[in-house]
């Protein structure tokens, strides 16, 4: 009964809650007003009550307050019930990890550098959790700094080993730590990703390294 952005409602999460202000409202309206109804499909009119209903009473009977909902039927638990049925449970204990990877796989990705990538920003989120003060869900959405990390493993090369972070009350200072100067890492991370992370974090953001320049720079 809301607008969504969403293009699959695939891992959207359900609530008790949003449900039972669902039927609230339903209950309120006609069959022709439930309808024209902007978020309701037109032919779910008259079914709509019922279905919430249910919703709710597995709700209820579940004892639970929300629900993460799947576009994969009966047939999909089927298939894997089948063949899946020799694995131990939890076959897949990261749904959402194991979607991502899954995708991955299909368009054939440098599974190195993007490992590398995930290090990285998990560095960078780890150490700059007094500023942002996010959790594990948090981490799973990482914005501007998987930007970062993107930019400083730009050669898929493992050129940046490790980073360390420190802050002032007006700077924030990334050192890299890296065998040989990582020049075009800098410069693509100070062109693409500096600007996103000063306005996530409101620190001013800069880039050194301990590695020495080339001879002659």
């Amino acid at each position: 009964m809301q607008q969504s952005p969403l293009s699959t409602l695939h891992g959207f999460e359900l609530t008790k809650r949003s449900i039972k202000s669902s039927v609230e409202l339903i209950c309120k309206l006609s069959l022709e007003e439930r309808r024209k109804t902007e978020g309701l499909r037109e032919d779910r009119g008259d079914i709509i009550l019922a279905g919430a209903l249910t919703v709710l009473g597995v709700f209820e009977r579940l004892d639970i307050d929300s629900l993460t909902i799947s576009t994969a039927g009966l047939r999909e638990g089927v298939f894997f019930e089948h063949f899946w049925e020799h694995l131990p449970n939890p076959v897949i204990p990261d749904v959402r990890r194991f979607s991502v990877l899954n995708m991955a796989r299909i368009y054939r990705y440098h599974e190195r550098h993007a490992n590398h990538v995930r290090f990285l920003a998990g560095r960078l989120f780890e150490q700059l959790q007094p500023l942002h003060d996010y959790g594990a869900d948090e981490r799973e959405l990482l914005d501007a700094i998987l930007r970062l990390a993107e930019f400083l493993e730009r050669g898929r090369n493992a050129a940046v080993d490790d980073i360390i972070v420190t802050w002032g009350e007006d700077f924030l200072r990334l050192t890299l730590i890296a065998d040989d100067h990582p020049a075009v890492e800098i410069w693509e991370a100070e062109r693409n990703a500096l600007p996103l992370l000063e306005k996530a974090f409101t620190h001013e953001p800069s880039i050194d390294t301990m590695a020495a320049p080339p001879p002659g720079d």
